[in-house]
């Protein structure tokens, strides 16, 4: 429903057979549009209020919308590159399923484990933030704004760079399991049985390099575009934890935002771990070879 992952990968057979594809495909289009036109109106209305602020620091309020922006900027990103890369999915996932059977069974299961506390995280997160947001401005519209403008295109860039995140360690399970084989075979004498197995690892990583350019080129846009973010965010919320602690807590009000901005801050210091951890191991094991 939020437009980012391809329907033909989150639609049943069944739902295609019996004429449902095109139903869904509407759905999911109108649902992606109103995300991105909500997205709007919330910006609109921060905007607004913080121009009506008295005193607020330009630089301050320069970061606030250089934020707000790119928060929002991410969110067509994704539904559209998602939807245009539908291909990129189909030839992806096969890949995957040939390599998977190919390599460790148990690399999967890590995967999914992991995939499924991420998601766990990021739920939990997504509804602390809410009621943060809530304690904080104590304003619904405000705070109804904030989760078009804010909440809902993070939850999306959060969705999208699990994605990669995924893809790049399914990479990197399989180039770990591909150096431990080449190891046990190092050394040894150049049999018949050695040229074969090191011509298949040889294939098989080059296969593995082209893939890890094919995600990376799929996503490229949106790491750009969350890259800069993170670096936004990390400039706003430590100026603005270095104002609260400097001038004190003095209510109840300033606690919530402060809380607020240390769950928003190492929040985005995960996506771009989430980012960063996978290639840079990739790049070792590569360098391993």
């Amino acid at each position: 429903m939020l437009g980012i992952a391809p329907l033909h990968i989150i639609s049943t057979a069944r739902s295609k057979a019996n004429g449902r594809w095109s139903a869904f495909s509407r759905i999911q289009l109108i649902s992606s549009l109103l995300i991105i036109a909500l997205a709007v109106c919330g910006y609109v209305y921060k905007f607004y209020f913080r121009f009506q602020v008295k005193n607020l620091p330009f630089f301050n309020n320069l970061l606030y919308n250089l934020e707000l922006l790119l928060e929002i900027t991410n969110t067509p990103i994704g539904i559209v590159a998602c939807q245009r890369k539908r291909h990129m999915y189909d030839h992806v996932l096969h890949r995957f399923a040939a390599l998977h059977q190919e390599g460790d069974q148990a690399d999967l299961r890590w995967l999914r484990t992991w995939f499924h506390r991420l998601f766990l995280v990021a739920a939990g997160t997504f509804l602390v933030m809410l009621v943060v947001d809530g304690c904080a401005w104590q304003n619904p519209v405000m705070s109804l704004a904030s989760i078009c403008s804010v909440h809902i295109p993070t939850m999306i860039t959060a969705l999208t760079v699990s994605q990669y995140w995924y893809a790049i360690m399914f990479i990197l399970r399989q180039r770990r399991h591909m150096n431990r084989v080449l190891g046990s075979y190092s050394g040894g004498r150049y049999g018949t049985r050695r040229l074969v197995m090191l011509e298949a690892l040889r294939r098989q990583h080059k296969e593995l390099h082209e893939l890890t350019l094919y995600v990376i080129d799929g996503y490229g846009k949106l790491l750009l575009n969350t890259t800069m973010l993170v670096a936004v965010v990390l400039n706003v919320e430590l100026l603005e934890l270095y104002q609260y602690f400097l001038h004190g807590v003095t209510s109840a009000t300033i606690f919530w935002f402060i809380m607020y901005a240390l769950i928003w801050l190492f929040l985005h210091l995960g996506l771009l771990l989430m980012i960063l951890y996978p290639c840079h191991w990739v790049e070792y094991e590569v360098g391993l070879l």
